[in-house]
């Protein structure tokens, strides 16, 4: 993967016309990027489309444990932050749900605690070119997208800009998403949200609990 190392400034890139790109004040000759930044962003549109789904079931999440009807439910969960959401939910989990459910519920808020980090990741991010030089002719040898989370502290920045230790590895792979794990990431939302809804519409409220009386509000599963 292209970086710049300690010893070079970082230079942001960005389109000019469609062709070239602007390095800094002057203009460097590249090889098209063997993925266009508009197929890119079609997967960032996949992406999006399978997050809606993730949304849904979230939504009837709220809407089966608080037993309010659908629109207070969409309107809970389009107000309110996601981190919001998950802990309302735990909390109601904690009075009326049996502990193994409450479990169950548990484990997959915290899984969706981490989708909701590189959601934010994607949709606040930057598509950015990235060049990689060779050592020789300082010419670029490999040249893609890549879909980058802001990164403010300078510290940081500078270490993921170099490539010889593990941390940069790491650091590269939190906060930059190119063409195929940008897709990756969408492939792994629609199961996540299969999986949440099977589990509400299985919960059972606990014993220990005093029930109270069903509201005859329309539940509206997501498709």
């Amino acid at each position: 993967m292209p970086w710049l190392n300690k010893n070079n400034p970082p230079l942001f890139l960005h389109r000019d016309d469609g062709s070239n790109v602007r390095l800094g004040e002057d203009n460097m000759e590249i090889p098209d990027p063997a993925i266009p930044v508009e197929m890119c962003e079609l997967a960032l549109g996949t992406y999006m489309t399978a997050w809606n789904q993730v949304e849904q079931s979230l939504t009837f999440s709220v809407q089966m444990l608080l037993d309010i009807d659908d629109l207070r439910a969409a309107i809970l969960t389009e107000t309110i932050p996601h981190a919001a959401v998950r802990d309302l939910l735990a909390d109601v989990a904690s009075h009326y749900l049996k502990k193994s459910d409450q479990a169950a519920l548990s484990k997959l808020m915290e899984e969706l605690r981490g989708y909701s980090g590189i959601r934010n990741k994607l949709v606040h991010g930057h598509w950015t070119i990235h060049i990689k030089l060779d050592p020789k002719t300082k010419k670029p040898t490999l040249v893609h997208w890549s879909r980058d989370s802001m990164v403010f502290n300078k510290e940081t920045l500078y270490a993921m800009m170099d490539q010889n230790n593990q941390k940069s590895q790491h650091l590269r792979k939190k906060n930059q998403f190119d063409h195929a794990s940008i897709i990756r990431e969408a492939l792994k939302l629609r199961p996540f949200a299969d999986k949440l809804t099977v589990l509400v519409k299985a919960l059972t409220v606990s014993r220990d609990n005093p029930k109270e009386q069903r509201s005859q509000h329309q539940r509206v599963s997501p498709k």
